[in-house]
């Protein structure tokens, strides 16, 4: 019996809130330049990379980047946050309870696009 309510407890504890639990709060998103060795900025929180880079992003709010290069025009991309609708489904069968749970934290969304190629264009650069 007692293994019985442990097994049942573990089992929800896996439901609910699933999507956040299966693949986390964040999400890489891969950028690639041509030429290599542009500098990204996060216009958030003005974390820089160099490319080719994987960028830890969290899932839950859109982000823009700004790809600069010495002797080349700025670019920005932007990221989407968009519900997974396979995990929406799956969570529905909580009652909502891992909607919320996943919404809130993240988890039910996926960031679009998750591979960026920027080309940059020869002229004025506006900063790096």
């Amino acid at each position: 019996m007692r293994s019985r309510i442990l097994l049942t407890t573990f089992a929800s504890c896996l439901v609910v809130g699933c999507a956040t639990l299966a693949r986390g709060t964040t999400q890489v998103v891969k950028v690639e330049t041509k030429p290599m060795g542009a500098t990204i900025r996060h216009s958030g929180t003005g974390e820089t990379w160099t490319s080719p880079a994987e960028l830890r992003l969290g899932r839950r709010h859109r982000h823009v980047l700004t790809v600069s290069k010495e002797g080349y025009q700025e670019q920005q991309v932007y990221v989407r946050s968009e519900a997974s609708v396979p995990w929406w489904i799956l969570d529905a069968f909580t009652l909502g309870i891992a909607n919320a749970i996943d919404a809130a934290t993240g988890g039910l969304f996926d960031l679009r696009p998750s591979r960026i190629h920027v080309v940059l264009q020869p002229g004025e650069s506006d900063g790096a």
